[in-house]
């Protein structure tokens, strides 16, 4: 049997089962396009809906934060502009979002966020120059008890926090590089100094990766109901407290650094 395409009330009754907060942040993981066929035609009126509901749900003092990367613009001399340069392969609604005009986005070339509400300055303002870590908006984020939203994505392969929790407890395959970039501050273009967290390209780390399968299996198994999840359309909805899992997989790259891989690397140039 062929399912109908979803509704406005059905996107706003998955949010409310999920226990979505009132008046508190989620952050929106998503690829809205895996939930198939919206009610309505046409991509803004899905992008619309979505948002409205998460406010029908949170309330109008709810909080809303999406990825707004430029991955792209990484070995590049692309200016960086906070206003024009869209968000890369993060999603049509991050970057629905970062074009409202009560959008508010982090500064970053490479790595930064949008958000929407009263929460947005707090969040985004005045960030690292680091994409992760202290300062950054996934810290901040954890600080204030934020929800994780992931829409038609499977939590593990949408979870940027696993990133932050790498920086902080400085796995080994990754090191800190420093990139001068270009970009647009108070209508000039100046070259900047900012920072990422990458893997080793001569390691066999890449090949390695299990995105996230440890990790949240030891989250769930420590926290049995930390994910609720919910049908819409032909995928599903999940939300969880972004810092019970940034706690969780703390304690687990604790005691295996190496937990974000199948197995250790045979290749360690960081090694002496």
């Amino acid at each position: 049997m062929t399912r109908r395409p979803y509704t406005f009330q059905d996107i706003v009754a998955a949010y409310a089962s999920l226990g979505l907060p009132r008046s508190g942040v989620v952050y929106v993981v998503s690829d809205i396009g895996l939930l198939m066929h919206y009610a309505e035609p046409g991509r803004e009126a899905v992008l619309t809906a979505h948002l409205a509901a998460l406010r029908e749900v949170g309330g109008e003092d709810l909080t809303v934060v999406v990825p707004t990367a430029s991955m792209n613009l990484l070995g590049t001399d692309t200016v960086f502009s906070l206003s024009r340069t869209p968000a890369y392969r993060v999603g049509v609604f991050s970057e629905h979002v970062r074009r409202l005009p009560s959008a508010r986005r982090s500064f970053h070339p490479f790595n930064s966020y949008a958000a929407l509400g009263p929460q947005a300055s707090a969040i985004v303002d005045d960030v690292s120059r680091h994409g992760y870590g202290w300062g950054s908006p996934e810290a901040r984020m954890i600080d204030l008890d934020a929800t994780v939203l992931s829409i038609g994505v499977e939590p593990r392969m949408s979870a940027s926090t696993t990133h932050h929790v790498e920086q902080v407890m400085t796995v080994p395959y990754r090191y800190v590089k420093e990139f001068r970039h270009p970009v647009e501050r108070n209508g000039a273009v100046v070259e900047e100094y900012f920072y990422m967290y990458l893997m080793y390209r001569e390691s066999d780390v890449q090949g390695l990766r299990n995105f996230g399968l440890k990790l949240f299996g030891d989250f769930t198994n420590r926290h049995p109901g930390a994910i609720r999840s919910a049908r819409l359309g032909k995928g599903q909805v999940h939300a969880y407290s972004m810092r019970e899992y940034f706690r969780s997989a703390c304690e687990t790259i604790f005691r295996d650094p190496y937990a974000w891989c199948d197995r250790p690397p045979a290749i360690r140039p960081w090694q002496s």
